[in-house]
């Protein structure tokens, strides 16, 4: 069964939606169920800073009660020191006398018997000279420390003779169980006798008030933390440092944290630890304490330090998670909800896209049985409909094979002219090729009756016509005209350019004149009469096969080759002047070699040793030279080819891009007939 296009789009814009969903569930289900679970704990947290911020407010009116309490206390210290010190000018009077002096002491020491208040005299050394409650009267000032550290008869008497009183707060005496022994006291110096005389109040008394204040505090904390909940029904409670619940949950604990009644104390303590810990390490705020993936709550702690109470918050991870999964739960109906709807607009978008599908593809399908070489005849008139009534991309696709159409009809027509014009002007090209070669010599043996030369050439031209040249003749019965050229251009025009120049050359050479004045005389006949600049390369050589001698010119020609049958192989790579026709009046030298018995001379144009490969790597020189030292003691012929297969060899396969011409001719002995040949 065909899978239809239909089909396809139906199953990829499922199979899309079903992986959109699928996607955007996995991923907003974990994302949401994270953010909305640390929505609630930081609803948590803000509830525990709640009841925190009503912690520290209840402590700080606490802390200012505090104060104006011990302020209170340090007035009437100092009222009191005053009347005292006031009471001891009076008794001493204006003279003062031994006996003023004791009656001021016993005075000092008899003026209150509450051990709440202390009254006592002691020197600059730290003697005791008297204290109004005789319990105290054995203790050893110098001994006595306040809560800095300090000795206190010591600091206490440097500071009031200094400022002329100070304050301070220690501890006199051992603690019992009604008493603790802390005082707060003032001590003033009084310079007439060089006394301290410390008045100090016990701190039982505050401490009673403190305590009752700290209860009020807890008594309003226990009426407003039992109504706090944490996610629903979470509950919130404070305990001490000791593990001491202060205000209970509304829960039972234990019960919360999935753990037993009796352990809850050590639970506490080891709650305690942990918020201790986390608060040491600088986290403000409540602390959420790892309770473990089994635990069924999660709990928050927050370490008040002044007081080292801890409030704490229990919140069932279910409720925490409740609202994530409700949430998910519904994004879940929506994505079920648009998957139907969106399936259902896909497939009838896929079918108004498929129909028409259809009737372009039957048209393509006519395609072969169409005649398009006419006109269009009509057959396409549905598809041009189809491309005016949409206008989307179906439309334009439409309107595209419409165009395409029109544009196939009319290049076919166009393509069967060309390819009659191409045939024409290659038919044309083929004759014009068969006249080029023909008016080259290409009969071998060239001269079967002069068995004192061996002479072969070829000619490949790259194109249909060619612009490279050889030829040669004998000018007298004992001199042959050999000449090779390349003219600067391809094709028809260079074809022409060529058989211009090698009728000049050889009339030049059969009047008897010598290879340098041939050049001269040629160069001036195609320079004079010359628009598009064109030259021709050339080598004419003249060769008495009765001595050897060799007379040639060389026009801008690429160097020939002496080829001995034994010895050195040499280019010959005087050049006589330049290219033959791109100026007239040039000028140019004779040159002369020696061919001995069955040296020979290879002539060849540039489209042997520029040759180029796929990787444009031209033959070069010497390429060439290797080939023809393997090739040295092969007669004319076979260096002649076997110098083209090493050329194509070496392309490898590229399009030859320049002619191919090599001519190799060969002295095979000296002549001493008088036997003419020409070609």
């Amino acid at each position: 069964m065909r899978f239809t296009l239909y089909k396809k789009l139906a199953v990829l814009v499922g199979g899309t939606l079903l992986f959109v969903a699928a996607a955007v569930l996995f991923f907003a289900g974990r994302d949401v169920e994270r953010t909305v679970f640390d929505s609630e704990l930081k609803g948590a947290e803000n509830i525990m800073r709640l009841v925190d911020l009503n912690l520290e407010g209840r402590f700080k009116s606490y802390l200012m009660w505090k104060v104006s309490m011990v302020s209170s206390r340090k007035q009437q210290l100092e009222q009191e020191s005053t009347i005292l010190l006031s009471g001891l000018d009076r008794i001493l009077g204006a003279k003062q006398s031994k006996k003023s002096v004791k009656s001021a002491l016993l005075w000092l020491t008899g003026v209150s018997r509450n051990p709440d208040r202390l009254v006592f005299v002691y020197d600059k050394k730290g003697k005791m000279l008297g204290v109004n409650i005789a319990d105290f009267a054995k203790a050893d000032l110098l001994q006595m420390k306040d809560f800095k550290g300090r000795a206190v008869m010591t600091a206490m008497r440097d500071e009031s003779m200094r400022y002329g009183n100070s304050f301070t707060t220690f501890r006199w005496g051992q603690a019992t169980r009604t008493r603790s022994g802390r005082y707060l006291g003032m001590f003033s110096y009084y310079p007439r006798l060089g006394w301290i005389v410390g008045v100090c109040e016990s701190l039982d008394s505050m401490t009673t008030e403190v305590r009752q204040r700290q209860e009020e505090i807890l008594q309003g904390l226990r009426e407003t933390i039992p109504d706090v909940r944490v996610a629903r029904s979470g509950p919130v409670f404070l305990f001490s440092g000791d593990g001491e619940l202060l205000v209970e949950p509304s829960r039972p604990l234990m019960d919360l944290m999935g753990k037993e009644a009796s352990n809850e104390k050590d639970f506490l303590i080891e709650l305690a630890k942990k918020a201790s810990w986390a608060s040491d390490e600088g986290n403000e705020g409540s602390q959420i304490i790892d309770s473990g993936p089994d635990a069924p709550s999660q709990i928050f702690v927050s370490h008040f330090r002044p007081m080292d109470w801890f409030v704490a918050a229990v919140a069932p991870k279910a409720e925490l998670r409740a609202p994530a999964a409700l949430l998910v739960e519904r994004l879940s109906v929506v994505l079920a909800c648009a998957l139907v709807l969106g399936l259902a607009l896909a497939l009838i978008m896929a079918r108004r896209i498929v129909r028409p599908i259809k009737a372009l593809t039957a048209h393509v399908k006519d395609v072969p049985e169409r005649d398009w070489t006419t006109e269009n005849a009509g057959e396409i008139e549905v598809l041009g409909k189809m491309a005016e009534r949409r206008s989307d991309e179906v439309g334009a696709l439409a309107e595209a094979f419409v165009y395409m159409d029109s544009e196939l009809r009319r290049n076919i027509r166009e393509l069967i002219k060309t390819e009659a014009e191409k045939h024409r002007i290659e038919s044309e090209l083929g004759v014009a090729r068969d006249i080029q070669m023909g008016l080259l010599p290409k009969i071998f043996p060239a001269f079967p009756e002069r068995d004192e030369l061996d002479l072969y050439a070829v000619l490949e031209p790259a194109r249909e016509v060619g612009g490279d040249l050889y030829d040669f003749f004998f000018v007298d019965d004992g001199t042959v005209c050999v000449v090779v050229g390349d003219v600067s251009d391809k094709g028809v025009p260079a074809a022409l350019f060529m058989t211009i120049a090698k009728t000049l050359i050889k009339n030049e050479a059969l009047l008897g004149r010598p290879p340098e004045e041939i050049l001269r005389r040629v160069n001036d006949d195609l320079g004079r009469d010359n628009p598009s600049a064109m030259f021709v390369t050339t080598f004419v050589g003249l060769l008495d096969v009765a001595s050897g001698d060799l007379a040639f010119a060389s026009g801008g020609h690429n160097p020939p080759l002496i080829i001995p049958t034994s010895g050195e192989i040499t280019y010959l790579r005087e050049v006589s002047g330049p290219m033959v026709g791109a100026m007239a009046g040039m000028s140019f030298v004779g040159l002369s070699a020696k061919l001995n018995v069955g040296d020979m001379l290879l002539v060849y144009t540039d489209g042997v040793t520029e040759a180029m490969n796929e990787s444009k790597e031209m033959l070069t020189e010497d390429g060439l030279f290797e080939v023809v030292t393997r090739l040295r003691d092969e007669d004319a012929k076979g260096m002649v080819d076997g110098i083209v297969q090493a050329v194509h060899a070496h392309a490898d396969g590229a399009p030859q891009s320049d002619d191919i011409t090599v001519l190799g001719v060969r002295l095979s002995e000296y002549s001493s007939k008088d036997t003419r040949g020409d070609s």
